[in-house]
């Protein structure tokens, strides 16, 4: 009898796990999606060069992309669906088109902003781990103030 308590506790603080790190995935995601937006139609309501155009818009479809990544993830674990990662990238594709345009002589831009796309992937990459690590980290600590005040 106790080891079926202990098994159903177990099962159930798995789930509340998983609810809690789909709540902050869903968040993120449509954080992504109307930042996404907004850098897309961003040029179209500033005066900006040409260069901090193509990157805005080029951010703003990464955002989109990673929205939808994150959707289809969940949706996939929810529904026992395995969704495989076939094809090029986004940034990788990117950071091609640009070495392309850059090799050609389409563009004059330094080599740091033709390999933009993959250093900007990178650091929001980064941002989003530092956010979820820190989610997870003060998430775990009000849960041990709570089974101590239960105590």
């Amino acid at each position: 009898m106790e080891k079926a308590d202990q098994v159903i506790v177990g099962l159930v603080e798995d789930s509340h796990k998983y609810h809690t790190v789909h709540l902050i995935a869903k968040i993120c995601s449509y954080l992504f999606t109307i930042l996404g937006i907004t850098l897309i139609f961003l040029p179209s309501l500033v005066s900006i060069t040409q260069a901090e155009m193509l990157i805005s818009i080029s951010i703003g479809l990464f955002l989109l992309l990673s929205s939808m990544s994150i959707k289809f993830y969940f949706w996939g674990k929810s529904h026992d669906k395995k969704i495989q990662y076939e094809g090029i990238g986004f940034c990788s594709g990117l950071t091609l088109l640009l070495v392309a345009l850059k090799l050609t002589g389409n563009i004059d831009w330094s080599w740091l902003w033709v390999l933009s796309p993959i250093w900007g992937c990178a650091c929001l990459l980064v941002l989003i781990i530092v956010i979820l690590f820190l989610a997870v980290y003060f998430k775990g600590k009000k849960d041990q103030r709570q089974k101590k005040d239960e105590k």
